[in-house]
């Protein structure tokens, strides 16, 4: 049993932010691979449609720059290939209904799955526990319209806890005279 105990938001947005960055480029490879096919692809980076663009049948044993060259698309490809080589991890992308480039689903569940804490079996008890004290205390500092509660309770060495009276009497009782 895992028990999840909650999720970093804040890593989780980052992550988005830096993945969010690259949609331009990979578009710009798009758009290239696009110009080059004279068609709108429909790929993530368009190498496919390119790929089926260049291969010419009277020429089977011809290389992709060859099939370029004799397309008149030289420049083209050889934009197309500089842009597409500096692309990174383009497994985190996927292309969405409207053809647009979005951040795959599946990227987005694995990136919270790695920022979700989780605690396995045997601190699940330890952990409720605490959840249980925490709660207790938020109602002792709602009491007191304070957030003292924490200052009252003392910790010793050996395990033992329990309520310090001289803070009580300090933070509650004498609160108005110090």
């Amino acid at each position: 049993m895992k028990y999840k105990i909650g999720i970093n938001d804040l890593q989780i947005a980052t992550i988005m932010q830096s993945a969010e960055r690259e949609i331009p480029k990979i578009q710009a490879v798009r758009k290239l691979a696009s110009d080059l096919v004279e068609t709108e692809v429909k790929s993530l980076t368009g190498e496919n449609e390119i790929y089926d663009f260049l291969s010419l049948p009277e020429y089977p044993n011809a290389t992709r720059q060859t099939s370029a060259n004799l397309l008149g698309k030289s420049k083209e490809y050889l934009a197309f290939t500089e842009a597409l080589s500096r692309l990174k991890s383009l497994k985190r992308f996927d292309i969405n209904a409207s053809n647009e480039v979005i951040i795959s689903p599946d990227y987005r569940a694995l990136i919270t799955e790695e920022q979700t804490t989780y605690l396995a079996d045997e601190y699940v008890p330890i952990w409720r526990q605490l959840e249980k004290a925490s709660k207790e205390m938020q109602k002792v500092n709602s009491l007191m319209n304070s957030s003292f509660a924490s200052r009252m309770i003392w910790s010793h060495q050996d395990g033992r806890c329990g309520a310090d009276f001289q803070q009580f009497q300090r933070l509650v009782i004498h609160k108005g005279r110090y």
